[in-house]
């Protein structure tokens, strides 16, 4: 029922346009583009897989990600897909709702070995549980993990003002900060810490593969929480159904009492005398195994009735 209302109301993404440089038309722009990345990308579907994750569960989540648009250009694509296994995801240590302040996410994969020896070339790590030095988990006799691995890396820029009001981070005139004529060629400057995303594709024992996100400030991974509690300083999420766990026990351990009393009554065996089942005992035999519409019996005057 919760996951049907949510069918029917999801959410979307509006842009509006906030401060006196902004542009109303770019923002119909951008809320159009925006509209067409969730329509290409069937957000629909990615977005209902997380909701019904987190009712379930407690937890959902799904990503963005940048596809070539064709094999002969480098333009990309960006694209919102599902994540299969939500509980496959793990957030570095945040305090934001939505973990935008997480310093690295890892999203957990296995891979068939013979696909992965296809795919990138070399044979995957050795399966040996005696070889201590692959932590348990990495590889088995028939996968191989993978995890992709985001990350945010500290860049320090400086960042100028100039006298029209706009801000750059590099100075007019070959960034030498210095005075033309009477103007200044920046009115005030400071130093900010930025970041960059980079991702890597890691096995048990390499690097696969790296890049740099295009987005300058989110992982581009996003949580859908259930119910969210703080119990004694931890954080704590379900999903709908937790606090129904007690009662199913006591339902299922009821079911299987019924079932177990059931089983355990004996049947009770016909009494009839040899001269009455006499040239009938293979059917009399198969009475308590096969459903016969009626036995045979033959009349004894010592057993009348």
């Amino acid at each position: 029922q919760v996951v049907g209302d949510q069918r029917m109301n999801r959410p979307s993404i509006k842009v509006i346009p906030v401060d006196s440089k902004a542009d109303v038309k770019i923002a119909k722009i951008l809320g159009g583009w925006i509209k067409h990345v969730q329509q290409t990308s069937k957000s629909d579907v990615a977005i209902d897989h997380g909701f019904e994750h987190a009712v379930a569960c407690g937890y959902g989540a799904l990503r963005v990600v940048t596809e070539y648009s064709t094999d002969s250009s480098f333009e990309q694509d960006v694209y919102i897909k599902k994540v299969d296994n939500a509980l496959a995801v793990f957030w570095g240590k945040h305090t934001e709702y939505d973990c935008s302040d997480a310093s690295h996410c890892f999203i957990i994969s296995d891979m068939d070995r013979d696909e992965y020896k296809e795919k990138y070339g070399h044979d995957p790590m050795p399966f040996n549980s005696a070889d201590s030095q692959y932590v348990e988990g990495w590889a088995t006799q028939h996968t191989v993990r993978l995890a992709e691995y985001f990350t945010k890396e500290p860049e320090i820029k400086t960042i100028y003002l100039l006298d029209d009001g706009s801000v750059v981070d590099v100075i007019p005139g070959g960034g030498k900060a210095i005075k033309s004529g009477a103007s200044p060629l920046y009115v005030s400057k400071r130093t900010v810490k930025g970041y960059k995303i980079k991702w890597y594709l890691l096995s048990g024992n390499k690097v696969l593969e790296e890049r740099v996100w295009v987005g300058k400030k989110y992982i581009p991974v996003i949580p859908i929480w259930g119910k969210e509690f703080n119990v004694g300083g931890k954080r704590k999420i379900r999903g709908l159904v937790r606090n129904a766990k007690d009662p199913q026990r006591m339902l299922n351990y009821f079911n299987s009492c019924d079932t177990e009393l059931i089983a355990l009554i004996p049947k009770s065996p016909y009494i009839a005398t040899a001269k009455q089942i006499a040239g009938h005992e293979s059917q009399w035999k198969e009475a308590h195994r096969k459903n016969y519409p009626y036995l045979l019996i033959n009349h004894d005057e010592k057993a009348p009735g």
